[in-house]
């Protein structure tokens, strides 16, 4: 029989990539965190409002192909007017906390959670708040994950901590699959 929980199965059954991704990590207060997982949607959605857009223009590339072979210039002019409310979005989405433009944290990431080094030895079992940017898409997650293991095996003073997703929406998580997928076939690529 196994003494693993379903949730540690599930965790070790997803595919892992190594990853560099932009990465804001804040502990929940124990007092908080019903609160933050209930009401945690709309900062997720304010936070995330870029991948609607995202998502909205893969559906919409066909129609844009369209535009573009017969008219060239409107085409521009719509790839234009999609970056600008792009860039409105991705102001409106950090509110405060600016998220980086560039790859700057190392991580392991799967579906169903990430590991990283961190300054910080959160606590195991403590939830944490976390904003990912995901390169090069520029897909950004607004993700509560429950910690699961601290290792000080790596660096005494930089822990490893992992991370089980305990809250991320069905359409992040969709999102999250396709990035990994993405990683890697780009690492295969790389390999051959």
């Amino acid at each position: 029989m196994s003494s693993t929980s379903p949730a540690e199965e599930e965790r070790r059954g997803s595919y892992r990539v190594d990853d560099c991704i932009g990465l804001r990590v804040s502990l929940v207060p124990v007092k908080a965190e019903q609160t933050a997982l209930t009401s945690g949607k709309a900062a997720r959605e304010r936070f995330a409002m870029i991948n609607r857009l995202l998502v909205m223009r893969e559906k919409s590339l066909p129609a844009f192909r369209k535009v573009e072979r017969r008219a060239p210039d409107v085409a521009r002019y719509l790839r234009h007017l999609e970056d600008q409310i792009e860039t409105v979005a991705r102001v409106l989405g950090q509110s405060g906390n600016t998220m980086p433009e560039e790859p700057t944290e190392d991580v392991s990431i799967s579906a169903t959670g990430l590991s990283f080094m961190s300054s910080t030895a959160y606590p195991v079992d403590a939830l944490l708040e976390f904003r990912l940017v995901l390169f090069p898409e520029r897909v950004h997650l607004f993700v509560y994950g429950r910690v699961v293991r601290v290792e000080h095996e790596l660096d005494p003073d930089l822990p490893t901590v992992s991370v089980a997703f305990e809250e991320i929406s069905p359409e992040d998580r969709e999102l999250l699959i396709k990035h990994l997928h993405n990683v890697q076939i780009r690492t295969l690529n790389a390999e051959h």
